[in-house]
C-alpha cells in the first residue's frame, strides 16, 4: 500500500482597494496619488518556520505607510506580536520595499480543512518621475519565504497622465498693418489622453512685427 502526503504551503493574494483621487477609477493612478493595497495572507495548520515576507514595489511606486496587519485569533509568531512585527518592519531605501520577519507562524487550529489567513493594509504612491508615462503599469510583487519554500502574489497599477494639445489660429492670416487682429489658443485633452490636468502655465511669444493689445 502506499499514501499520499500532502504538504500545504502559505499562500498570498494582493489587491488595489482604493485610491485618493476621485478622476482616476479601478487601479489607474495619477502622478502622486495613494493607493491602498490590501495583502492577504493564507497559513496553513500547524508551524510555518522562519517565516519572512518581502513586498517589493516598483521603481515608479514608494511606500507611504504601513497602516495594520489583522490577524485570526488562531494564528501567532515566535517574533512576537503581529502588531510589534509591522512596527519593526524593514523600510527599503526610498520606500522601496519592507521586510517582515515573523519567526515561526503557528496555526493552532487543527482543522486542515480551512487555511487561517492575516491581512496587511499599507500605502503607495505613484512618483513624479519621467519614466510614469500614461498607461506605464506597474507590478508590485510580494513573496513569503519559509523553511522549505515560498509563495508570492502580485497585483498592477496603471500609471494614467494627462496628454495636452495646443492649437492656435488666427482670425486674419493676411492682416495690413495696423489691422487688429485676433488670436484663438484651445487647450484640450489629445487622445489618449489618461487624466485631468491641473495648475497649467501656458507661454505664448508674440512675434517681433506684432505689438500685443489685450
Amino acid at each position: 500500500s502506499s499514501t499520499s502526503v500532502v504538504t500545504l504551503i502559505p499562500s498570498v493574494a494582493k489587491a488595489i482597494t482604493a485610491t485618493s483621487q476621485p478622476f482616476t477609477s479601478g487601479t489607474n493612478l495619477a502622478i502622486s496619488e495613494i493607493a491602498t493595497y490590501t495583502m492577504t495572507v493564507g497559513v496553513p495548520h500547524s508551524r510555518t518556520p522562519n517565516a519572512r515576507l518581502v513586498d517589493t514595489l516598483p521603481d515608479g511606486l514608494a511606500l507611504v505607510s504601513l497602516d495594520s496587519i489583522t490577524a485570526n485569533p488562531s494564528l501567532s509568531a515566535t517574533a512576537g506580536s503581529f502588531a510589534s512585527i509591522l512596527a519593526n518592519a524593514s523600510i527599503g531605501a526610498n520606500g522601496s520595499s519592507f521586510t517582515l520577519n515573523f519567526g515561526d507562524i503557528i496555526n493552532s487550529d487543527r482543522n486542515s480543512a480551512t487555511t487561517e489567513t492575516f491581512v496587511i493594509t499599507y500605502q503607495a504612491a505613484s512618483l513624479n518621475v519621467a519614466a510614469n508615462t500614461n498607461g506605464r503599469v506597474q507590478a508590485n510583487n510580494a513573496v513569503i519565504t519559509f523553511d522549505g519554500g515560498q509563495a508570492s502574489g502580485s497585483t498592477n497599477a496603471t500609471i494614467v497622465v494627462p496628454v495636452l494639445q495646443v492649437t492656435k489660429t488666427i482670425d486674419s492670416p493676411n492682416a495690413d498693418a495696423g489691422d487688429l487682429v485676433t488670436y484663438d489658443i484651445v487647450i484640450a485633452h489629445a487622445p489618449g489622453s489618461g487624466a485631468d490636468a491641473f495648475d497649467l502655465n501656458l507661454t505664448g511669444v508674440v512675434p517681433a512685427e506684432v505689438i500685443y493689445q489685450a
